[in-house]
């Protein structure tokens, strides 16, 4: 449980760097070149890359009211319509979280947002392919990005997530989405568990920025009705409960799921008890919470309280260890017996499915020196908190008849492994996924060709799938997954080996599971 916590807090954190020059406007003429774009938000004004100038980005487009002052801690509302142009020229803000200052692995990288943190963070990130290379009147689909962070922190502003290179080279559009997280996403006051609802209001920015994206993505190139949601880490599990949240109208037709999965652990996910209490002694330590003050006078008060003073109080006394994580409330967030129960009794979107872990998940998410990491305590978080319940899920997925597709990923690199006591740590893959390491200013230097040609692989597999996930892998040469009853998990970048796919039987791979 230690470690969960520690790991829990330090996910996605890493160095600024990221190349400056890549977000200038080049040319003034925005509608000639489809960089001014008509939503429901207002006018929007994107740019073109100078690092690849076949790609429109739209940085920060809004798709939701700020949620401050009394909008602190509701559902997302929507938002007022700008007659003034919306520039999308700059990294957006991140919504408030949970920071440390310890060093760790993602401090060395582009693992952290670096544009600052706002209450006013509801926004999305779009990468679409130039007016040009748009072919008349056809839409192209569309992969939905939602971050990790342990639910604490994270933003579409970290440059690991950069998706120029991939839309560059497919006809692919690609959207981030920004959410809230830590109190701010999952508050669980008394007050608001009393009104009933749903409790983790992070995850219904989520669906809500789907729901905006739906209805305004054609105007960017892409098409409402091919759209697939995948995500990393806290992203991940996000993804994987929208097929139990929205069974009947998922609107996304396919889910990613990289590193974890809907099966998440009870040491992540939390019963709504303990979360009030979280709520409760937060707003007593702020002044929110005198003896003889309602519920629903603590809820207001905790909504006008500068969110710097929320946060510095969280971060500066981890002896309290607030967990304002997820909590179970079976609207948008399932623990594993009420995941493992829908799936058995078909209450659950049946559309496909492709996830998977890295070899070593638990590098980056244990303590370590700047000697070494305790790789025994590594490998066991490795498995019990993202091996076997991926593992398990996939063979879920595949009893009920749900199309399912399982990798493995087991790349290392210099630029992405700066110790050489790190193997494949938990979101070293994501570079991969979205060609980063071929664009993020500190990573490209460094790129070796290897690394490029298993990165163009990845991107591929990506897009194959985000173009049909019905049949777009099986296209692309991958097998269903079957279990354990032929060679149907994905090695992706297997060691020893110069090959950039082979395709093995699980068994070896789950071995540990057995014991979990």
């Amino acid at each position: 449980m230690v470690i969960w916590q520690r790991a829990c807090s330090l996910l996605l954190v890493g160095a600024p760097l990221i190349d400056a020059a890549a977000l200038l406007v080049r040319d003034s003429s925005t509608l000639s070149n489809g960089l001014l774009v008509d939503t429901e938000a207002g006018k929007v004004q994107g740019f073109y890359n100078n690092t690849a100038q076949t790609v429109r980005a739209f940085l920060g487009v809004p798709f939701a009211a700020a949620p401050t002052g009394s909008l602190r801690f509701l559902p997302p509302q929507k938002r007022e319509h700008s007659s003034d142009v919306i520039k999308a020229t700059s990294w957006p803000p991140s919504c408030p979280g949970q920071y440390t200052n310890d060093t760790i692995i993602y401090s060395l990288l582009p693992y952290f947002p670096i544009a600052g943190f706002s209450e006013d963070c509801l926004s999305i990130n779009v990468w679409t392919p130039s007016v040009s290379r748009l072919k008349q009147g056809k839409l192209l689909p569309v992969n939905i990005y939602i971050y990790g962070g342990s639910f604490e922190q994270g933003g579409t502003s970290i440059p690991t997530y950069e998706a120029t290179d991939l839309v560059a080279n497919h006809d692919v559009v690609s959207v981030a989405i920004n959410y809230r997280v830590s109190i701010f996403g999952n508050p669980n006051s008394p007050y608001l568990a009393s009104k009933g609802g749903a409790l983790n209001v992070g995850l219904l920015d989520q669906r809500f920025a789907i729901e905006w994206i739906q209805r305004n993505i054609a105007a960017f190139g892409g098409d409402p009705k091919r759209m697939i949601a995948f995500g990393q880490s806290a992203g991940s599990v996000s993804a994987g409960y929208l097929p139990f949240a929205y069974p009947d109208n998922p609107i996304i037709t396919g889910i990613g799921e990289l590193s974890a999965s809907a099966l998440l652990p009870l040491s992540f996910i939390i019963m709504p008890e303990l979360a009030r209490g979280n709520f409760t002694d937060l707003a007593s330590a702020v002044g929110c919470a005198p003896g003889s003050t309602t519920d629903k006078q603590i809820f207001e008060c905790m909504q006008n309280v500068p969110w710097q003073t929320l946060t510095d109080y969280i971060v500066g006394h981890p002896e309290k260890t607030y967990l304002f994580h997820l909590v179970v409330d079976n609207i948008t967030a399932f623990n594993s017996s009420e995941v493992t129960a829908r799936i058995a009794a078909g209450k659950v979107a049946k559309i496909p499915q492709f996830g998977g872990q890295v070899d070593n998940e638990g590098d980056s998410l244990v303590p370590f020196g700047f000697d070494g990491i305790d790789q025994t305590a590594a490998d066991a978080f490795t498995y019990t908190n993202l091996v076997c319940p991926g593992a398990r899920e996939a063979q879920l997925r595949v009893d009920a008849g749900l199309p399912t597709f399982r990798y493995r990923y087991s790349g290392i690199y210099p630029n992405l492994s700066p110790y050489p006591f790190i193997r494949t740590y938990h979101t070293s893959d994501v570079p991969m996924w979205f060609g980063a390491v071929n664009t993020v200013q500190g990573l490209k230097d460094q790129t070796t060709a290897e690394q490029k040609k298993q990165s163009a692989y990845m991107q591929g597999a990506l897009v194959a799938f985000t173009q049909d996930p019905q049949q777009g892998l099986i296209k692309y040469g991958w097998p269903l997954y079957q279990g354990n009853k032929g060679k149907t998990l994905v090695h992706l970048d297997p060691r020893n080996s110069s090959k950039v796919v082979v395709f093995e039987n699980p068994a070896e791979f789950d071995t540990p599971c057995a014991s979990t």
